[in-house]
């Protein structure tokens, strides 16, 4: 069990080597996570170099139960003190049963060439290879196909590389998967590697019995085509550095919000994730989607940048309500999320180009720019860029700047910010904006200032919500509504 001080100082946490300290609860069942040692009941059995696994029955994320879990390398041992290499992610008490095991890994494991051939006889069974508690492993040059439900899994394993492999053909239908990083697996890349006619190329998941949270998955300049679901994927229980970047990805035809996979062509539910020079095409549903999950105190941050993302040409029949590119959450009352940055992409017929919704979590900062969107057709509202913060969550600063908006039905909107909770201190400049019903809309705002934006085409003047104060607009007072043929400098 791990046990901690109550109540230390700085310098007698400097003494200890960091000894876990208590920073609320009570004396023995809290403690100051953000360290980088666990003080034990025995330590006999540890030396430095061990690799150990520290886990406990709390739930990380409630959706899917995935529990706490995480890999740390002991760097030196003082009595009952471990004193680790790096600090633990999560937080762990007594009372949700935290244990510390020695981890025994099988190491230097690599597979290069050869072919795995599966049964492809419909079943959900793990498919071409698996590595089970394995550190330092690779797999390159390999093609594996006709499997059935997972070509390639990474259980409680770390350190792995999956390049220039094939992945190929699967006859599970619920969503079959190319690479599998599950419970507890760390550091793992996929690299210019080839997907074809599945579900998931790389998707990454917590554990949900004895406890691991997948943490730092990378998967670059690979190529994904007929895809029937998320191509790169994460599911809750995921920390640490998320990287899907330079990927290409086709989604299969006839796709449509029923398919039991849900329907979004990247999707990361971990804190911090990167998504840079993507290209996407016939996406049915979301284009790129972060959801928030995290609970505990991790980074959370998310960079978008220069994707090329195109949506299927009945996306707006197939999946009602879709985004090119989407940041919000699903688990209520998360950490604040530190930064959003969505910049210089490339996103044609969808209902809405770019969303930042504060849903379940709060957002400090929202860069949106130099985006470019053409929207697609539907019978709903549509929205070139959507900053919006719900009940009781704020977004405390953002700026939306040299954007370029088509809207091609009536109800299109160009830039749209909402505050049913807060949204305050922002800047909107420099956009061209081309449409249907409003240039710009600000509900219930707090704090903005709009410069230098120009508009053609759009049926009403800007709308300025009765709820909204201290905005700085041009021409704010202009009570004139322009025709669909005018055009006009806000």
């Amino acid at each position: 069990l791990i046990y901690g001080v109550t109540y230390a100082g700085t310098a007698q946490l400097s003494d200890l080597r960091a000894t876990l300290n208590r920073f609320g609860g009570t004396p023995t069942s809290t403690y100051n996570w953000q360290q980088n040692a666990a003080n034990v009941a025995s330590a006999a059995t540890l030396s430095p170099g061990d690799w150990v696994c520290i886990s406990s029955q709390a739930i990380y994320e409630a959706e899917t139960n995935a529990k706490y879990g995480e890999f740390a390398q002991v760097e030196t041992v003082v009595g009952n003190v471990l004193n680790m290499r790096e600090r633990l992610y999560l937080p762990y008490t007594t009372a949700a049963n935290a244990k510390v095991r020695k981890m025994a890994f099988c190491e230097n494991v690599h597979v290069t060439g050869g072919e795995f051939v599966g049964g492809y006889a419909g079943m959900r069974y793990h498919g071409g290879i698996v590595f089970w508690h394995c550190r330092n492993f690779s797999v390159r040059g390999t093609r594996i196909r006709r499997t059935d439900y997972i070509s390639a899994q990474c259980y409680k394993s770390m350190n792995g590389v999956f390049e220039g492999v094939s992945f190929s053909e699967d006859s599970y239908t619920g969503g079959n998967i190319g690479v599998d990083a599950n419970y507890g697996s760390t550091s793992i890349t996929v690299a210019n590697s080839f997907f074809r006619d599945l579900c998931h190329a790389v998707d990454a998941s917590g554990d949900t019995a004895i406890g691991g949270i997948a943490r730092d998955i990378t998967a670059v300049g690979n190529v994904a085509v007929n895809m029937t679901g998320a191509a790169f994927n994460t599911h809750p229980g995921v920390i640490g550095s998320i990287n899907f970047s330079h990927n290409v990805v086709h989604m299969a035809v006839g796709l449509t919000s029923a398919t039991p996979t849900g329907m979004t062509a990247i999707r990361c539910m971990g804190g911090s994730f990167t998504a840079v020079g993507k290209s996407l095409y016939n996406v049915t549903g979301h284009g790129i989607r972060h959801v928030h999950q995290t609970l505990p105190d991790t980074t959370v941050s998310t960079i978008i940048t220069g994707n090329t993302i195109v949506a299927s040409a009945t996306n707006s029949a197939d999946y009602t309500n879709n985004f090119g590119v989407l940041v919000d959450a699903s688990v209520p009352g998360g950490y604040n999320v530190r930064s959003v940055a969505v910049s210089g992409n490339s996103i044609s017929g969808f209902e809405t180009g770019v969303g930042a919704y504060a849903s379940g979590y709060s957002i400090k900062s929202c860069v949106i720019t130099s985006n470019s969107v053409e929207q697609g057709s539907a019978a709903t509202f549509l929205r070139g860029v959507f900053v919006r913060a719900a009940i009781g969550y704020t977004i405390g600063r953002y700026t939306i700047t040299g954007n370029s908006v088509l809207s091609n039905v009536a109800t299109g909107q160009g830039i749209y910010v909402l505050a049913e909770g807060a949204v305050t201190n922002g800047a909107v400049t420099g956009n061209t904006l081309i449409g249907a019903e409003y240039a710009m809309r600000f509900d219930g705002c707090n704090g903005a200032i709009e410069r230098g934006n120009y508009a053609v085409g759009y049926a009403t003047a800007k709308h300025f919500d009765s709820g909204s104060q201290n905005l700085d607009l041009d021409r704010s007072a202009s009570p004139v509504k322009v025709n669909t043929g005018a055009s006009y400098t806000v």
